[in-house]
């Protein structure tokens, strides 16, 4: 596989699999909401597959990273993986119907872009 395609679909799976992972917890917290924190909610919580799918992708997530810095500088990897913040915004408002205050439109233009310009100066490790 070409290197470039290899690094591309990491970086994807890595922000796909942060993105699914905080959509996994947002639904297992709307389910312990009404439980008080504490033993009964820890015992609740393991019992979620939203946890679980939450974990799993935390570790699907975890080998893409591997791949990612065998190849990337951190230095240059890390702040791509900040459109998870984009992934992540658009998913609590296309998901659980969360609103988006002007502010968090241009937070996101910013990040956009500053992604961008980052992309730019692609440099090995």
């Amino acid at each position: 596989m070409n290197n470039r395609l290899k690094y591309i679909l990491a970086m994807s799976g890595a922000i796909g699999f942060e993105t699914l992972s905080q959509i996994a917890m947002k639904f297992a917290a709307r389910h312990l909401e009404n439980i008080p924190f504490g033993i009964e909610w820890l015992e609740h919580a393991v019992m979620l597959a939203p946890i679980w799918f939450s974990l799993l992708c935390d570790l699907c997530n975890f080998f893409c990273w591997m791949v990612i810095l065998r190849g990337l500088a951190l230095s240059f990897a890390f702040p791509i993986s900040s459109l998870c913040y984009v992934t992540v915004a658009a998913s609590g408002y296309f998901i659980f119907a969360e609103e988006l205050p002007f502010k968090a439109y241009a937070g996101i233009l910013l990040i956009m872009a500053g992604t961008a310009i980052i992309g730019l100066g692609r440099e090995k490790s």
